[in-house]
């Protein structure tokens, strides 16, 4: 596989793409289950979740939005070319993109210190075992990651095992996932 980012991305959304749609929803399923088997274990039940609502070749997260009446659940919303978080309930309207995800129309905004724990689940097109992601390429993560990075408990990535490659090219701004919850299970970072 060539180590550029756009090689990657094709390359890796290929590989999403061929995944049949059963088994896309029975392996987004153990990484639900495993996602906020976490969460329970290391934020309790008032710990805020920041997830991304599903592409079609993303893990579906879904499952998570289903449940946001239990749920401390925020959604990204871009403006302004920058993104923000909204909290999310089962009243909650979306509204599409130009970048084709789905996001709320309204919500209150996330604050970190409105929540004792805080833990952000961020799609990806590959990683590897340092935690480093690759995304869509649009940097919205990136950008909102470097401002509120150590406000979070956990950043988790959420992906297929297939997505995993050797090395991730990336800068020293970059900022690594702590874990990556794939159908397999948690995979924490190694640090380099």
């Amino acid at each position: 596989m060539k180590n550029d980012k756009h090689s990657i991305r094709i390359q890796m959304r290929h590989q999403r793409q061929k995944l049949s749609h059963q088994l896309r929803a029975h392996h987004s399923n153990q990484i639900i289950d495993y996602a906020l088997k976490y969460v329970s274990q290391h934020g309790g039940q008032d710990a805020a979740i920041l997830c991304y609502y599903p592409l079609p070749e993303e893990v579906c997260t879904k499952k998570i939005f289903a449940d946001a009446a239990s749920l401390n659940l925020y959604a990204p919303a871009i403006v302004d070319n920058d993104m923000l978080w909204l909290h999310i309930d089962t009243q909650t309207q979306w509204q599409q993109h130009d970048h084709k995800f789905y996001q709320p129309i309204e919500g209150s905004p996330w604050s970190a210190a409105s929540h004792r724990k805080n833990f952000l689940f961020a799609p990806l097109v590959a990683f590897d075992r340092t935690g480093h992601r690759l995304g869509m390429g649009k940097g919205f993560f990136d950008r909102w990651l470097a401002q509120h990075q150590h406000e979070m408990n956990g950043l988790i990535g959420l992906a297929f095992s297939f997505q995993e490659i050797n090395t991730i090219p990336h800068e020293p701004h970059d900022i690594p996932m702590h874990l990556i919850i794939t159908e397999q299970g948690v995979l924490h970072a190694i640090e380099h």
